[in-house]
C-alpha cells in the first residue's frame, strides 16, 4: 500500500465552514470527482479553546483527499462561539482556512505571532493531535490551521487519504 507523506510547512489542507455537510460531500464528489470521504458526524474536542476561553463545539467533518491535497467540510452543529462561527458571521459559509503540517506547533505559534498574527484557537483531539488556528484574514483570504505532526494525526491522515475513490458519480462514504 502506498504511504501518504505530507511534507512540513507546505499547504496539505484547504477548508470550507457549510451549511449542510451532505450536500457539499455529493457536489464535489460528483462536480470534482473528489472522494472518498470520511465523515466524522459529531465530533466534539476534549480541549477546545477559543480566545482564549473554553469551548465545547461540536461539528460535522468530512475529510477527503485528491492527490495530497486534503478537502475538509466543517458544519457546525451548535452556535457556540468558534473560530468558524466568527467567520461565518463575518463573511457568511465558504472557505475557512488552510491547513499546514508543523514539527512543532509551539515552535510555529510563536514565528506566527513574531509575524503579528494572532492565535485564535487550539484544540486537542481525542486522539491526541494538537492544532492552533492562526488569524492570517488581514494577509490571506482565511485562517491558518497549523497541525502539530505526531503518530494519531498521520495515522488518521492515512486512512483517510487511502480512500481516494468515488463511484459512478456517487461518493465513498466511511463514516467515523
Amino acid at each position: 500500500m502506498q504511504k501518504f507523506s505530507p511534507r512540513h510547512g507546505k499547504i496539505m489542507q484547504v477548508a470550507y465552514i457549510v451549511p449542510d455537510l451532505e450536500v457539499a460531500v455529493q457536489a464535489f464528489a460528483v462536480q470534482l470527482n473528489i472522494g472518498g470521504w470520511v465523515i466524522v458526524e459529531k465530533l466534539a474536542a476534549p480541549r477546545m479553546i477559543y480566545r482564549e476561553k473554553p469551548s465545547n463545539l461540536t461539528l460535522a467533518v468530512g475529510l477527503a483527499y485528491q492527490g495530497d491535497m486534503m478537502f475538509e467540510f466543517i458544519q457546525p452543529l451548535s452556535d457556540m462561539p468558534s473560530v468558524y462561527k466568527e467567520t461565518n458571521d463575518k463573511s457568511g459559509y465558504g472557505f475557512h482556512h488552510f491547513g499546514i503540517l508543523v514539527e512543532s506547533l509551539e515552535k510555529e505559534i510563536s514565528t506566527y505571532r513574531q509575524r503579528g498574527f494572532d492565535l485564535v484557537c487550539e484544540v486537542t483531539t481525542s486522539a491526541g493531535g494538537q492544532v492552533g488556528y492562526m488569524d492570517t484574514r488581514g494577509s490571506l483570504p482565511g485562517m491558518l490551521e497549523l497541525i502539530e505532526d505526531s503518530a494519531p494525526v498521520r495515522e488518521f491522515f492515512q486512512m483517510v487519504w487511502q480512500h481516494q475513490r468515488v463511484l459512478k458519480g456517487r461518493p465513498d462514504i466511511v463514516r467515523v
